[in-house]
């Protein structure tokens, strides 16, 4: 459905309005638009996203619900230093990132804020590589999930549901590996490169009876995706095997991925990567002696991996 010219017009016109005032707000440095207003479809039910950018540097970070009439506008008041910080901390194709990828400069009275904004704009190979092996460990385990529900437990509804909860994540990986940064629509922007796949596992699933075969048939189809992009989507972990030549456990590799991005997902989820690596015969699982305390005197095996893989780059 279009979007209606005279909704739009009356969001503009209150978005303009309180620009204005705060433009005579000396405290207030820059602020940016983003949501829907920015791209998307406006309707009567939309707000307006904006943040507030202040050079006081005491002022705490706060969102307000403003109102102009029937209009919302949703509020982020933060300070500069505190908006970089938040900025430099999100990861690379994320949500927040993209947020601000998609924002748009209302008005800035600092230069070196608009540089910054347009730098983060740019994102790098390796920023992609991360974040996508950060999240194809979740798709992972919830097609995991979704295959035990169906072939032990028969339970077509609860496989269903970890189906649907992977679609937002797997759909981001496809747009990622496309070199577009995902945001809110995922799935819509996956369809522009995987028409096909996300018509039989996304448009029909939703609009057809799902049973059994359906199910079973909807898993193939993402582990077959999942397969054939093995070598892109897990380049840095397979490279990195494969330049080790021996076993490393699954501590050594979560250290590794943990020194380029910091964050305690990697710990649990280097196991999930490394058994799709085993599956797809990028790697075998090995022993790796160790032990549990600094005055341990026995020895236990944690689980590793080592690399059986040809050379494929």
């Amino acid at each position: 459905m279009p979007e209606d010219k005279q909704i739009r017009k009356k969001f503009d016109e209150a978005l303009d309005a309180f620009i204005e005032d705060v433009k005579q707000d000396e405290s207030i440095t820059a602020t940016l638009l983003f949501g829907s207003l920015v791209k998307g479809v406006v309707w009567e039910k939309s707000d307006v996203d904006l943040v507030l950018i202040t050079k006081d540097q005491k002022t705490p970070f706060r969102d307000y619900w403003l109102m102009d009439d029937d209009i919302n506008l949703q509020v982020s008041v933060m300070t500069r230093n505190a908006f970089i910080r938040y900025q430099q901390r999100s990861l690379q194709g994320s949500g927040a990132h993209h947020v601000l990828t998609t924002s748009k400069v209302l008005f800035s009275n600092d230069e070196t804020l608009d540089e910054f904004i347009e730098s983060m704009k740019n994102v790098g190979k390796r920023d992609f590589e991360l974040s996508i092996l950060r999240i194809v460990s979740m798709v992972i385990g919830d097609l995991e999930k979704a295959e035990k529900y169906i072939k032990i437990n028969e339970d077509i509804v609860q496989s269903y549901l970890f189906i649907t909860r992977l679609l937002d994540n797997l759909a981001s990986i496809v747009v990622m590996l496309n070199e577009e940064i995902p945001g809110r629509e995922a799935v819509e922007q996956a369809m522009k490169y995987e028409a096909e796949l996300f018509d039989e596992i996304y448009s029909k699933a939703i609009l057809e009876k799902i049973n059994q075969e359906r199910l079973l048939d909807i898993i193939s189809k993402i582990r077959k995706y999942l397969a054939d992009n093995t070598p892109i989507i897990f380049e840095l972990i397979i490279d990195y095997m494969r330049k080790e030549a021996t076993f490393r456990s699954v501590t050594d590799i979560a250290q590794f991925l943990n020194d380029k991005l910091q964050t305690t997902w990697w710990s649990i989820g280097v196991m999930g990567i490394g058994n799709w690596l085993v599956e797809t015969g990028y790697l075998d699982r090995v022993p790796c002696p160790t032990r549990l305390t600094l005055r341990s005197r026995q020895e236990v095996n944690e689980i590793g991996y080592i690399y059986i893989g040809d050379d494929m780059f």
